[in-house]
């Protein structure tokens, strides 16, 4: 099972690898993502980097179980859509949040490569789980949802 600390910890990190990443925070589910987000700030929170408390499941059978997180990072940036009514600027949105959600991504199985074998967070990431899909008009902001599993042992 993720620990919340454990998630705190490592969202904080990838805060402070990734320049473009101006505000981070580890919340509950969407309806709090909404409420926090309402409190943003087109001028001060450019792009911000949101972390969900993972589901857990557990998988396998009596003598033998395994935990299975799933999970989600969102990259947002807080949108003035008179500013991006133009559609050159509606994909520079994307754009500019695709590329942090690739670093992210990209930090995440460097991670993962790294800690084979060892403690950390990432060393349970199932690689093949990752999706990346864009957000849209969520909370007057934009960007992309990066939607994964983490699996360990009971």
């Amino acid at each position: 099972m993720i620990l919340i600390p454990e998630l705190e910890t490592y969202i904080e990190s990838l805060r402070n690898r990734i320049d473009a990443i101006n505000f981070h925070r580890v919340l509950v589910d969407n309806d709090d993502i909404s409420k926090d987000l309402s409190q943003r700030s087109t001028a001060v929170d450019k792009i911000m980097l949101y972390a969900g408390i993972p589901e857990l499941r557990v998988v396998g059978r009596d003598d033998m179980h395994q935990d299975r997180d799933m999970m989600g990072f969102m990259v947002l940036e807080k949108t003035d859509y008179s500013v991006t009514s133009d559609h050159a600027k509606w994909l520079d949105l994307f754009t500019r949040t695709q590329a942090v959600a690739k670093e992210v991504r990209d930090i995440m199985v460097t991670d993962y490569e790294a800690h084979q074998g060892n403690c950390g967070l990432m060393s349970f990431l199932e690689i093949s789980s990752i999706s990346i899909e864009p957000v849209k008009y969520f909370s007057s902001c934009n960007g992309w949802m990066i939607l994964f599993q983490m699996k360990s042992d009971f």
